[in-house]
Order: C-alpha cells, then structure tokens, then sequence
C-alpha cells in the first residue's frame, strides 16, 4: 500500500513541481494576509500563527513517511531515482533508505539534539529542515554550529564518499555547508525558530549568536550572524521554491523565509544594511605559568574595510603577530621573574572607527606552583592486540574536576572530521585518572576502567588520531589530524613524567612505548612534581549584587579572603578590567568614592604566598543621578 500511495504521489507532486519550476508557483492568495503591515515581533508572531498546525507525518512508517517526501523533495533533477545530500551533492539511490548504513539517511538541520526532540512529530519530522544527506557526511556534521570555518570535508567513508563543498574545523564545534544551500539552511533555521514558539506543549526554540557546546541540549542553534550573512549571500532559488511548494503538498504549510526573504531582515536585523560593529569577539587568557607557553588566539568582527590590529602595550616577553584578516596572535612564555600582573591593551581599527581590549595577564611562578597545570590531558594510549584499546585522561589540575563537557574524539584513517564524541562522566580528583576501555578488552584492562563501551572512539588504530575536548574545543591530540600515516599501532604510550600539559599538537618525543599489550601502567600517572598549592578563596563580601547607589556616594567595598595551605599576600580590587586599588592586609577594603553614573562589574583577585591567584565572582552595580530637590 505505501508504494502504491507513494508511486501516485510522486507522480503528482513530480508534476507538480514541473509546473511549480515553469511559472514560479504563486502562494495561496490572503495566505500571508495576517503577517501584512508586521514587523518585528509581532511578524514573527503572526507568521507563527499562520504555520502552526501543519499536518504530520511519521518519521518511518508502512504509509505515508517522512522518507517519501523526501524522495520528492531533495530528488536529483538529473536523475529522478536519486536524492542528492545536502552538504556533500553526492547523487544517491533514493530506494536505499539507510540500507544497514549502505544508504542514505534524514538530515534534521536543526539537529535534534538542539532541544532533545529527537525524532518524535513535530519539530522531528517537518520536512521543512529535513534533507537528504550521505550517512558519514551527516555523521561529522553532527550537532555542530552553522559558522564560517575554513577546513573542507573529506568524506573517507561509506557507500558515498570522497571530496565535498562543505567545510568544518578541528578547534571549533562548527560546520558549514556548500556555498549553494548556504541561504537555503539558514531559512531552515529561520523558520524553525518561527515555527516552535513554545506553545501548546512544543519546544521554544531559538537563535544564539555563538557556538554551543557539542553537549548542551538546550533548544538553542546558532550563529545568527552567520546566518543572516548566508541568508544575504545565496538568495532564495527556483529549486528552494519548488521544495517549498511540495512541502506545503504534504504538510499544508509554508516556509515564510523562502516565500517573503524580506522577513529575515524585518525579525532578525541584517548584516548587509549597516556594517557590523567593529569590535573584538575573542576572550583572553588572564593567567600564565612562567616556563610555560602563553597563547591567545584574537579573533574581530565588524568593520567597513581591512582591519589592522596592533598590541599598545604589552610585556616584553609576550610576541604579537597581526595575521591581517581579522585575527592575530599574542604568544610567548615568561620567565620566573616575569611573575606577577602585566597589563595588555590590544586595537583594531578599519581606518574608520577603532575598538580596543585591555585585559592584565597574572603570571605565576613555575617553580612554586608544585608542578600543577591548568587542564587534563591524555597520560596513556593502549593500542594492543584485537579488542586490547585503551586512553587514559589525567588530573593534575590541583582541583577535583567536573568531567561534564569533556569528550574523547576520533578521527578515521586521517581522513574527514572528528567523530561525534564520546562523553566523560563523573567527578575525576587531583592526581587521579580516568580510564576508558573498549568493552571487549582484556580483563586486566577492564580491570582499570571507568567506562568500558565499543563505540566508535574506541575502535581505533595506528592511524587514527585521537584527541580529549573540551567544550567543543580541541585540549590534547596524540596523532596528527589529517595525516593518516601510521604513528601508533601494537604499542602502549605513556606520557613523559616531565609532561604537565595538553597541547592541540603532537609530539612523539612526549611519549614513552612499550610493547604491545603492556597494561601495567594503566590506571595511575605521576608528574615530576610536588604537591600543587592549593588556591586562595575569595569573595566579595560587600556591597550586595544588583546594589544601587547615588552618584556622588562613597561606595565601600569589603573583601573576605582566606589561603588553606599559606596566606594571603594581597587582594586586588578591578572594575571590569580597570585595577581600582590594592590592599595586603585584613579586613581587604577599598573606599570608590569617583563613581560615575553607569553599571559596573567588580571582582577582587586574591594572591597567595606562592603567587597564585584566584578571582572572586563578579557584583554588579550601578550608579544613579541624585534626585532634584524639591523647592
């Protein structure tokens, strides 16, 4: 039955689209009648109004599925028994469907993640985000963040495979698609966020301008300003119009975006009407170790012309390389006598307008810190015989640590991207480590595991790289990503002792090998260290968060600071990024009495006997005018 009812609709809605494709299909008349006059919210609003409530169809299902529409949607005008894939244009037999992993799979564009719906109806079987999409291709693009990265995608794998338009990155959770259905993922996205409000039971989901982290499920996808530029860049074509004229054959409703562009831009703003504010969108590093290398990648946006960044003022031993696109690089490794606080002040300018970021680096002393480091990194690599496969993750942080956002990736035979990730868990103590194992390993191996599992970060081999992220960012890789030569095959890898950091690129010289199947070192790692010293507490005591003052009021400010394993040699107190004063001895206070009217942030930095510091967490506050008196 579900042929039949699918060879009679295909041949309809195919001529359909013939004729939708000849005369450029006209939109239902009054259909958009309720959005006319709209703007803003309120469009956004009433274009929900107008959608909501679209027939369903099931996602697999002996009639009428989302499979089938698919079929129709995403066909290959070059071949009518074909769907071609969204990111990688492979023309694929549409009959496969998945096929035990030798067909063709569903693309939610909004992934599905992004909210947990997984692939109930609803938000997981609209076909208005779903496209056609070759299995390992859908696989690296995983849940990542649509944004501009530069790295293309090589699909290594399955039934259909080799070179693609699309392109990723190996330091960002991000993806983007060919540059032929830029605009057409980004009214995808559009029109989700319009489509569930929240109403009746379905998710509220919504657009972030930034990267979310590969883990987070919240109802969030992002970045906005990415997309509003695609948007812009590939405007609506006729096969983006045909798609939208079959759909709303099925589902009985419409995509605004691809109908009326001109509503992005009334919603959402535009990135083409006024240049972007010039402005700097990286965060810096605010620590160092002297010893160790200090390295922060600054990236801008914004601007009406070529920017040109410069370092005013900086520490000696700090070297700053302007990449001339937007990006620059501050990088260099202090001293032991470097120790201390050294303010940074960063500009960029396009010639027209100039924006700067003034920041202070804290530079503790390697030799006092006991040896501690600020992440984890992977201390061993078991690459033994059949199912003998093992990575071992080290604290030697000082702190006990949130294993939440931590993942392990692979990358296949030095090809494509990374692997979606295989998530650690559980609270991992200082000097402690975290053992994940594959489940069929021997039992000595099994014997140090925390999670033992056959997914496919555990199946790897001499050539594939591996890597421990953090957040969706790169912290520590042993192999070299995109080299698939064989680096590290029947061995077991134990970091060097002198080791006490990740680091995003690999070094041999930082491993010792053994023989294969040698497990007597799994489960506990040293460092040439001794015991790290333990950070100060710190908190401002007052005034309160969110307190109001009137201009022109002495403002007093109380810090309480206390050290576990030393004392406390001082406490400095900021507004944003400004030093207002420093005190060294209890009670730590400081009396503002310049405050003018505005909203401040301010933290205080307590220092140990070693040092080391550690910032409180931030009370805002604003300051008003003072009432007119009354006469």
């Amino acid at each position: 039955m579900k042929n039949s009812i699918y060879l009679w609709r295909g041949l309809m809605t195919w001529a359909l689209a013939l004729f939708v494709f000849v005369s450029h299909a006209q939109v239902p008349e009054g259909y958009y009648t309720a959005a006319e006059g709209k703007s803003g919210i309120e469009l956004k609003s009433a274009l929900y109004n107008i959608i909501k409530g679209h027939v369903e169809f099931p996602y697999t299902s002996s009639s009428t599925d989302v499979w089938d529409i698919l079929k129709e949607t995403d066909r290959d005008p070059n071949n009518p028994d074909n769907v071609i894939g969204i990111y990688s244009e492979f023309s694929m037999n549409a009959a496969q469907e998945y096929n035990s992993g030798q067909g063709w799979n569903r693309e939610h564009v909004w992934a599905k993640s992004r909210g947990d719906f997984g692939t109930t109806l609803g938000a997981g079987t609209d076909v208005h985000h779903l496209r056609a999409a070759d299995i390992s291709t859908n696989s690296a693009r995983n849940n990542r963040t649509f944004a501009e990265c530069n790295t293309q995608y090589i699909d290594g794998s399955g039934t259909y495979q080799g070179p693609t338009e699309s392109f990723t990155s190996s330091t960002e959770f991000v993806w983007k698609p060919r540059a032929a259905v830029k605009g057409d993922i980004a009214r995808m996205i559009f029109y989700m966020a319009t489509r569930y409000e929240g109403y009746n039971g379905e998710l509220d989901l919504e657009i972030v301008d930034y990267i979310v982290d590969a883990s987070d499920k919240s109802p969030l996808h992002g970045r906005l300003s990415e997309l509003l530029a695609w948007h812009n860049e590939d405007p609506v074509d006729q096969l983006e119009i045909q798609r939208n004229d079959i759909i709303y054959s099925f589902q009985q409703n419409r995509n605004p975006y691809i109908d009326h562009p001109e509503y992005v831009e009334s919603i959402w703003g535009s990135t083409t009407t006024e240049p972007a504010a010039l402005a700097f969108s990286s965060t810096p590093t605010s620590t160092a170790v002297a010893g160790e290398l200090y390295n922060y990648n600054i990236t801008t946006t914004g601007g009406e012309a070529a920017l040109t960044i410069t370092a005013t003022q900086k520490p000696a031993w700090l070297n700053f390389t302007d990449n001339t696109d937007g990006t620059a690089v501050l990088s260099g490794t202090p001293a032991e006598t470097d120790a201390g606080d050294h303010l940074i002040n960063i500009e960029v300018t396009d010639g027209i307008s100039i924006d700067s970021q003034s920041y202070t680096i804290n530079v503790s002393s390697g030799s006092s810190d006991g040896g501690s480091m600020a992440e984890l990194f992977i201390s061993e690599y078991i690459e033994g015989s059949s199912y003998n496969k093992a990575i071992e993750v080290a604290n030697f942080t000082g702190a006990d640590v949130d294993l939440t956002g931590y993942t392990l990736h692979k990358q296949t035979n030095g090809s494509g991207s990374w692997s979606s990730g295989l998530a650690l868990t559980g609270i991992l103590a200082h000097g402690d480590v975290f053992v994940v194992a594959h489940s069929s390993a021997s039992a000595d191996i099994l014997a140090q595991a925390d999670i033992a599992t056959g997914v496919s970060e555990m199946t790897f081999n001499g050539n594939d790289a591996v890597a421990l992220f953090k957040g969706g960012n790169l912290l520590d890789i042993l192999g070299v990503f995109n080299d698939a030569t064989t680096f590290a095959q029947d061995v077991t890898k134990v970091r060097n002792s002198s080791i006490t950091t990740p680091s995003s690129n690999y070094n041999s010289a930082e491993w010792d090998n053994y023989a294969s199947d040698t497990f007597i070192y799994l489960g506990s790692h040293t460092i040439d260290a001794t015991a790290p010293n333990e950070l100060p507490n710190i908190n401002i005591s007052s005034p309160a968060d969110n307190a109001i003052f009137t201009e022109g009021t002495v403002i007093s400010i109380t810090a309480e600071a206390t050290d576990s394993d030393g004392s406390i040699s001082k406490v400095v107190f900021y507004e944003g990024a400004n030093i207002l004063a420093e005190d060294i001895s209890a009670p730590y206070s400081y009396d503002w009495n310049n405050a003018a009217i505005g909203s401040y942030s301010l933290t205080a930095v307590a220092y140990d006997d070693q040092n080391a510091s550690a910032t409180s967490t931030a009370v805002n506050l604003s300051v008003e005018s003072a009432p007119a008196e009354l006469f």
